[in-house]
């Protein structure tokens, strides 16, 4: 698998304008806003596989708090054209699609998701950051580095939660030796989504007789991984980032040690 979108957008990405000493921050807010525009431009630019698509839909879950709908995931990754217009090698998007979508098909493609999902599903997160931010400054007596602060949302649970979402997407596809793997990957998933996997999941996926079980044995990424991922388990992950930020509390200090996914 590629390099997630989520791994770098972890990153900080602090306000360039200057401040005075006694500037006053709505933590989260000018990180966010940074994600979510590094996302529109990476919707903007195209991606090189298909693969690259279905990570970015995560990091889009992620930067969202969970406010893109459950739905969604599958029904974008099963729409071949669709898919195909997010690639941005034309010879890539003949080989996905019996009729490929030209350069300007594709813009408007590319326009129509972030017009009817992300726009509202951003919109959504930087209304629950509004709603439930405190206020900070950086002059005498202020509290942490909000400006530098690397947790999403300002919130450490939902920020681990993301990471330990990617880390269970990105070895979903490492081609599973045994049942044994497949049963820790599977607690690891449940982990990652709260709970919020459905009833019997496990046994589902760890019968040698089910789809499940042939598609996560084999040696490369499969698009019908992709596609199970997404209608079962993208949305439990979405799921259980609306439930961290939602009993999260917000930390304003600057992170230090946390531990960001790499490739």
């Amino acid at each position: 698998m590629p390099d997630s979108a989520l791994a770098d957008l972890l990153e900080p990405h602090g306000d360039d304008a200057g401040h005075d000493s006694q500037h006053a921050w709505v933590p989260g807010l000018p990180t966010l806003r940074a994600q979510q525009n590094e996302l529109v431009n990476r919707l903007r630019s195209g991606f090189e596989t298909r693969e690259d698509v279905f990570l970015w839909t995560h990091a889009v879950a992620a930067l969202s708090f969970g406010h893109v709908p459950d739905a969604w995931f599958f029904e974008l990754l099963s729409d071949r054209f669709r898919v195909a217009a997010l690639l941005d090698d034309q010879n890539t998007r003949e080989r996905m699609a019996t009729h490929p979508p030209n350069d300007s098909q594709a813009d408007f493609v590319r326009d129509s998701i972030q017009q009817a999902t992300l726009s509202e599903a951003f919109r959504a997160s930087r209304a629950d950051i509004r709603a439930t931010a405190a206020d900070f400054t950086d002059g005498e007596g202020g509290v942490g580095d909000p400006e530098s602060q690397r947790f999403l949302g300002m919130r450490p649970r939902l920020h681990q939660i993301a990471v330990e979402q990617h880390r269970a997407l990105r070895s979903a596809f490492t081609a599973f030796q045994s049942r044994r793997a497949v049963l820790d990957w599977v607690d690891h998933l449940d982990y990652a989504t709260l709970g919020f996997l459905p009833a019997g999941f496990p046994s589902t996926v760890t019968n040698p007789s089910s789809d499940w079980w042939a598609v996560l044995r084999q040696s490369e990424s499969s698009v019908w991984l992709q596609l199970r991922l997404a209608q079962t388990v993208l949305p439990a992950m979405n799921e259980a980032l609306r439930e961290a930020m939602e009993t999260g509390t917000e930390e304003p200090d600057k992170l230090s040690e946390m531990e960001v996914p790499s490739g």
